[in-house]
């Protein structure tokens, strides 16, 4: 499931009908599969209009692992 979420994140345009019989192997259903699928995009939506306008990190996810906020901040000067 996680391998299809970072396609739909990087290379939606290269999913095929494998990517989905493979989630299907596992047990998603279509509704599940669906489900992956609008989560993944929409969270890369919200992340590229947040990195976009310089939206700073929220001071409630400040105490985040170092290494996840750098991976966020990357570019940012905050």
């Amino acid at each position: 499931m996680l391998d299809f979420a970072q396609k739909v994140l990087v290379a939606s345009h290269t999913i095929e009908e494998e990517d989905v019989r493979a989630l299907r192997q596992h047990g998603f259903t279509d509704e599940e599969i669906l489900d992956i699928t609008l989560i993944a995009a929409q969270r890369a939506f919200i992340s590229r209009v947040a990195n976009a306008l310089g939206v700073p990190i929220e001071p409630r996810n400040q105490h985040l692992d170092e290494e996840f906020l750098k991976a966020l901040k990357v570019g940012k000067p905050w």
